[in-house]
């Protein structure tokens, strides 16, 4: 091109270089922001994920388990609930 350097970039003012500097923390606030939403919801998608497997595996013990059989006297044997009233 036959230029020099300083023909090509010229120096910045004060004025310019104050913008550049404030672009340059606005993008890597932006950036940082974005990583860390980024990262956040991946580690959500992780324990979301490890959760559902862990319910997953104790609903399948808990169906497959033996559980004993209680005595029936007379063949009657009721569902209770109790409820409490303290008014």
């Amino acid at each position: 091109m036959g230029k020099t350097r300083a023909e090509v970039m010229p120096p910045l003012n004060y004025k310019e270089r104050w913008q550049a500097r404030v672009d340059s923390v606005a993008f890597f606030a932006w950036a940082f922001f974005n990583h860390f939403v980024v990262s956040l919801f991946f580690v959500g998608d992780i324990l979301m994920s490890s959760r559902l497997i862990l319910v997953g595996i104790f609903a399948l013990i808990d169906r497959l388990r033996k559980r004993p059989v209680p005595e029936v006297v007379g063949g009657f044997l009721p569902r209770v609930a109790v409820v409490d009233s303290c008014i």
